[in-house]
């Protein structure tokens, strides 16, 4: 990857650890066990469609995607609205609902989109090519990248993945929504020549989407690129063109939120801050907004205002959010019944603790431990992983 300065490369490793989940992790990386299109030059940053593809498609067989051609063979009821360009796959009726496009742009950019549910659980142990990238996401995917993000909610976030090994966990019932661009390594300098910047500020940008930001005309180009369907004489064109306005809007989009943020005065910063500070060191106690601001020694006002400013949301919302990535991180690492979890986190009745927690996180306290100590052997898979 080209050299970056140190703000880019931090924003990166932020952005790497934030994708990293309870249901996404890396695992141990063997050079030697890797696939070939992993170690090789096709895995280190070379132009080519083949490691991409294996990438991408890697996943689909452990969530009985089938290609159309073989999904119509099947029987399957093929949409009307199939793209006549790029990789189409439908998830096989048996195991859940959905369909799952891609399209490779210049041999080094990725467009996808997909909408899809499965009816069973499903985990897959799989290997990644360097790739950076950002996109949109809805419903239940944006926990997935980070613990305690609101389910249901469009998201933007970008990522970054390296030369990985990785085990991803698709649980049963969850529903994704998607529209993302990647890139490898190798693409950056391009884009951004095209776009007039440095790489550093192309790669920075997409490290600020952590799924706080909004950035509508970026939401909106990634909204008409889920939908389009251009003809296959105009397909590459027309998606290469939109890879670029896509990268435009978050160059753009991010410039205006730095502005913002260094516009914003210092004390409200600090005021925030503080906020952060207290609601770390006492979970448990009580941070309504009345008593942070009496704690702090300003108005209620003016603490949701500088919350607002800085965060784009209520320090009610702030707090929820960290009681919830608490909560979650206790339950998969600690023995300590729901109930006790329940107060540790602020919580004094455990039934108000299970609809916070399920509102957030899209299943009850009890599930989510379930679901994160189900023995491997216990899961019905087609493919042995």
């Amino acid at each position: 990857m080209p050299k970056m300065g140190n703000r880019t490369e931090t924003n990166l490793r932020f952005t790497e650890s934030q994708f990293s989940s309870q249901w996404y992790k890396r695992l141990p990386y063997d050079e030697e066990k890797a696939p070939f299109w992993v170690t090789s030059e096709l895995g280190r940053g070379g132009r080519g469609e083949y490691a991409i593809r294996q990438t991408f498609e890697s996943m689909l067989g452990t969530l009985h995607a089938l290609p159309v051609d073989e999904a119509h063979r099947k029987g399957v009821r093929l949409p009307r609205d199939l793209r006549a360009y790029g990789r189409s796959f439908l998830i096989d009726p048996e195991f859940g609902d959905g369909i799952y496009w891609y399209t490779i742009v210049d041999a080094d950019a990725v467009l996808v989109s997909m909408e899809l549910s499965m009816r069973e659980r499903a985990v897959h142990r799989g290997y990644s090519i360097e790739l950076v990238g950002f996109g949109s996401y809805e419903f239940d995917m944006p926990s997935y990248f980070v613990d305690g993000l609101r389910p249901r909610h469009p998201a933007l976030i970008g990522y970054r993945w390296g030369r990985q090994s990785y085990q991803q966990v698709i649980c049963e019932d969850h529903r994704f929504k998607s529209c993302s661009v990647s890139l490898r390594p190798c693409a950056l300098p391009r884009y951004a020549r095209l776009l007039g910047v440095g790489v550093p500020v192309l790669v920075d940008a997409m490290g600020m989407l952590d799924g706080s930001h909004e950035l509508p005309e970026l939401s909106r180009v990634l909204e008409e690129l889920s939908g389009a369907r251009p003809s296959a004489t105009v397909a590459p064109a027309y998606y290469r063109a939109k890879v670029v306005e896509a990268l435009t809007q978050l160059v753009d989009g991010c410039a205006r939120l730095r502005e913002g943020w260094e516009g914003l005065a210092s004390k409200e910063r600090d005021l925030c801050s503080l906020v952060e500070r207290l609601m770390r060191s006492n979970v448990a106690g009580d941070l309504s907004t009345r008593a942070l601001a009496q704690a702090l020694h300003v108005g209620e006002g003016q603490l949701i205002e500088a919350f607002k400013r800085v965060h784009g949301h209520t320090p009610q919302e702030h707090v929820r959010s960290w009681r919830m990535a608490t909560a979650a991180r206790l339950l998969r690492e600690d023995v300590r019944s729901v109930r006790e979890i329940a107060r540790l986190v602020g919580y004094s009745n455990q039934g108000a603790f299970t609809d916070a927690f399920k509102a957030r996180m899209g299943v009850t306290p009890s599930a989510y431990r379930s679901a994160r100590l189900r023995p491997q052997s216990a899961l019905r898979q087609r493919h042995p992983l």
